[in-house]
């Protein structure tokens, strides 16, 4: 009798330490499941994040090549989805489409301002669908348009008081001095000589001009048109392409801006271009003469023209009289 209690007491504490152990690697296994789902966790918030940081800079690259306001790039899609499904009842839009920061309060911002399109009767119905999509009924898209150019005219006000207090002032010119005094003459891509009555002033640039992107410094589609005006003898027709650049809204938006910027820049308050419906088209009332590769025997060159005095080292170079460079 005493050898089964020997034995039954053997065998239970054999069996509790048999069920500890199992208990012990259940436990072991259960950490090893709970760090594996933590580590996939983490794994797919680091994902995530990865994710929400390339459409972020997808977004902010896409304003910025658009060279518009946040408000204005927004108007501008919401007009877009709303011509391309133009018909429907209800138009959902994603707020990354409409170029809208992912972020709860940026949202909740932009879904207020649908709530004031409404109310100007742009659309008749407004509602936001879980965090990140807008529906809209029955839009308005001339009134739409008409919103969006006001948004453009406070945005280029802003623009251009940015500029009057951050750009450079040219040099003081004498008493007198008007637009058809100065003349501009450029030396590179980015770098130009200012004369006045045929003495020269200072040299400048894009960047010192505020003809340039803010972010990356390189020169802007102002700067640009202004280049394709020295070549062009400082002239744009309106009715026809001049070197492959045809009139349109944002040519006109493109030269309202240059010339304030040139105001400013000169400290004239006249305007630098004669009025378009007397010459019929934009002309400058300054003196502008492209690089001297590209200056010629005061023909207009084109393209192709161009490329040959670029790329053809026998070619002899001819220069308009009295304006060479210093």
């Amino acid at each position: 009798m005493k050898k089964n209690n020997n034995l039954t007491n053997s065998l239970g504490q054999n069996n509790k330490h048999t069920l500890q152990e199992l208990g012990f690697n259940q436990f072991l296994r259960s950490k090893d499941v709970e760090e594996q789902e933590n580590r996939a966790y983490q794994q797919r918030m680091e994902e995530n994040d990865k994710k929400r940081e390339s459409r972020e800079r997808i977004r902010i690259e896409r304003i910025s090549k658009s060279d518009k306001d946040e408000l204005v790039y927004m108007m501008d899609k919401i007009i877009e989805k709303c011509i391309a499904r133009e018909g429907r009842e209800r138009i959902e839009m994603e707020a990354y489409d409409l170029g809208i920061e992912e972020n709860l309060m940026t949202i909740v911002e932009r879904y207020s301002l649908l709530i004031k399109l409404k109310e100007k009767r742009c659309f008749e119905s407004v509602e936001r669908v879980g965090n990140t999509c807008f529906v809209v009924t029955k839009p308005n898209i001339k009134k739409l348009i008409e919103y969006k150019e006001e948004l453009e005219n406070k945005f280029i006000t802003v623009k251009s008081r940015k500029i009057e207090k951050n750009c450079k002032i040219s040099k003081k010119f004498p008493e007198g001095t008007g637009w058809e005094d100065i003349r501009i003459n450029f030396l590179n891509g980015d770098d130009i000589n200012i004369y006045v009555k045929n003495k020269f002033l200072e040299k400048t640039n894009s960047e010192k001009m505020c003809l340039c992107h803010q972010k990356s410094k390189k020169p802007n589609k102002q700067w640009l048109f202004l280049k394709m005006l020295s070549i062009n003898k400082g002239k744009f027709n309106l009715n026809k392409e001049c070197f492959g650049i045809n009139y349109n809204e944002k040519t006109r938006q493109i030269k309202s801006k240059l010339s304030k910027v040139l105001k400013n820049y000169f400290s004239i308050d006249d305007d630098p271009f004669y009025p378009t419906k007397e010459r019929g088209g934009y002309e400058t009332k300054f003196e502008i003469y492209p690089e001297q590769s590209l200056r010629g025997n005061g023909e207009i060159y084109g393209f192709k023209d161009i490329e040959k005095r670029y790329l053809s080292k026998n070619t002899k170079k001819q220069y308009l009289p009295g304006v060479d460079d210093v």
